[in-house]
């Protein structure tokens, strides 16, 4: 549910806000990078309805489905009030296990993000309910760049010399405490570096690709690397 609202728009006549999409999107990102840094995923499957994830968490699996990175329709027979109801529920839900995540790894929790997302996500608030419609596509744009940023900004340290960087975000595990899945997923993509062309939807590769031990970067803003990178092994094109 989460997930679902993360990609919606913000619709006022609805009842959907940009904050209840932003605190989505941002709780969204903070499982999705822990699930990554510490490998926990298992199994990814795309389908005509969205992309299933399945990671393995303190033992228990956890199965979720996360909608296709693309422009969403609104029906008019939904009653997204009720919809409303349960994604306050598990906004709270996911907060509480987030928090108990990161402080299992001694990581501080909410993390400090750098100031250029959070310029972001203050641009998308103030602007979210008063564009236009002909304009909902330069706004979707928006929304992209910040959860690629965030998405990169959990999943990789910023450098130290950057006010308020997001450091130390994830210690590596010692491989001893490791199950063989865990060391399975780690060594996956290992010594592979990607590289995602403009056109190809980023998020799930950004997620999925660090989570088995790959490295991605992208041609955008905050990119760790470029495309002349003459170490790259893979270069991912649509």
């Amino acid at each position: 549910m989460v997930h679902l609202f993360a990609a919606l728009p913000a619709v006022e006549r609805l009842k959907i806000n940009v904050e209840r999409v932003h605190s989505c999107r941002r709780l969204s990102h903070e499982w999705q990078a822990y699930v990554a840094r510490c490998h926990k995923l298992r199994k990814v499957f795309v389908s005509v309805k969205g992309i299933y994830y399945q990671a393995e968490v303190e033992g228990q699996k956890i199965t979720w489905l996360a909608p296709h990175a693309m422009q969403q329709v609104l029906p008019d027979d939904v009653n997204f009030s009720v919809m409303l109801t349960f994604v306050e529920f598990y906004e709270t839900l996911l907060g509480f296990v987030n928090f108990r995540l990161y402080h299992s790894i001694s990581v501080k929790y909410p993390p400090i993000l750098d100031p250029r997302l959070e310029a972001l996500a203050a641009e998308e608030q103030e602007s979210g309910s008063t564009k236009p419609e002909h304009t909902r596509g330069q706004l979707e744009g928006a929304q992209f760049e910040e959860s690629e940023l965030r998405l990169s900004q959990l999943q990789h340290q910023l450098p130290s010399n950057e006010d308020r960087a997001l450091m130390h975000l994830i210690e590596e595990d010692d491989d001893n405490d490791d199950d063989e899945d865990t060391k399975k997923c780690k060594k996956l993509f290992k010594n592979m570096k990607f590289y995602l062309s403009r056109e190809v939807p980023r998020e799930s590769l950004l997620f999925v690709i660090p989570a088995f031990g790959g490295v991605v970067s992208w041609e955008g803003d905050a990119a760790p690397f470029t495309e002349a990178d003459q170490s790259i092994t893979h270069q991912v094109v649509s």
